[in-house]
């Protein structure tokens, strides 16, 4: 009887194991796919002259995103190092707006051309990029385009 007791245990976990091995290695293989949403309200070229914010209005749909990736690309950049600045407003529904703004501030490298930062959610379905803002006193950035780059199937 223990005999049988002991195989039938063994024969448990080697089986045990063998389930466990593939759903652990399936998920090293998961493989993400990206891609960059492109539609009117989110994407456009833009010329911001030095010292000037310009207002957009993008929205950006975040649902089931912990963040959202920004690429941020300027044809052309005339300020050499400056900043860039966007407040960026949050909600729920997608209609309303929160008067509070968080404000993302890229430093910028001499003459650079594009920018790529990751935006945290906050916890919300919809963002929206209010403005511009070039911190140059005197360059232009010219064919600004920002676009939100969603991760899919996300784990």
């Amino acid at each position: 009887m223990k005999k049988i007791f002991k195989f039938t245990a063994v024969a448990a976990l080697a089986l045990v194991a063998l389930l466990a091995a593939p759903s652990s290695n399936a998920q090293a293989r998961y493989d993400s796919s990206y891609a960059i949403m492109n539609s009117a309200s989110t994407a456009g070229a833009i010329q911001i002259p030095g010292g000037v914010t310009t207002n957009v209005g993008w929205i950006v749909d975040c649902r089931l995103q912990d963040k959202i990736t920004l690429q941020i690309d300027v044809g052309a950049n005339t300020n050499g190092a400056s900043t860039l600045a966007f407040p960026i407003q949050r909600s729920g529904d997608g209609t309303s707006y929160s008067a509070t703004m968080e404000t993302i501030t890229l430093s910028t490298a001499a003459y650079a051309t594009t920018f790529i930062t990751n935006v945290p959610s906050w916890g919300v379905g919809w963002l929206k990029i209010v403005s511009l803002a070039n911190g140059s006193a005197s360059g232009t950035y010219t064919n600004i385009v920002v676009r939100p780059i969603l991760k899919r199937n996300a784990p």
